[in-house]
């Protein structure tokens, strides 16, 4: 098997993101003709925004993660299983955070759900 580290911004430079697809693409297609599998591990973040485990980020990480399985799901790319963060950083989670709180319970949740809606391959 194959597994690849790939950091992505879905929000990021447009010019960027076309190199990195176009690169998960290659390898993708590599691991088609060697008929070997290929795990692609997505890690998230923002240009704009420095530090992942801040209010701000965890403010878009959901739509980070959800937006990023969703595009590299597609066919075109040959992944077949995705390694994925959650989609909520649990420290701002109503319950669980000592300080500022970003999501709901029931937010969090629903975050999950769209993660689960977020793509047909299987994921970890």
């Amino acid at each position: 098997a194959v597994k690849f580290l790939l950091y992505y911004d879905v929000d990021g430079d447009e010019y960027i993101n076309q190199q990195k697809q176009a690169y998960i693409e290659r390898i993708g297609s590599e691991c088609q003709a060697e008929e070997i599998p290929f795990f692609l591990e997505l890690l998230t973040y923002d240009e704009a925004i420095l530090d992942n485990q801040s209010v701000a980020f965890a403010k878009l990480k959901a739509h980070k993660v959800n937006e990023a399985m969703k595009i590299f799901s597609a066919e075109r790319f040959g992944v077949d299983v995705l390694k994925v963060e959650v989609p909520v950083n649990m420290a701002y989670v109503e319950g669980f955070a000592e300080g500022e709180v970003v999501y709901s319970k029931e937010e969090a949740v629903q975050a999950f759900r769209d993660q689960e809606a977020a793509s047909h391959l299987p994921y970890i």
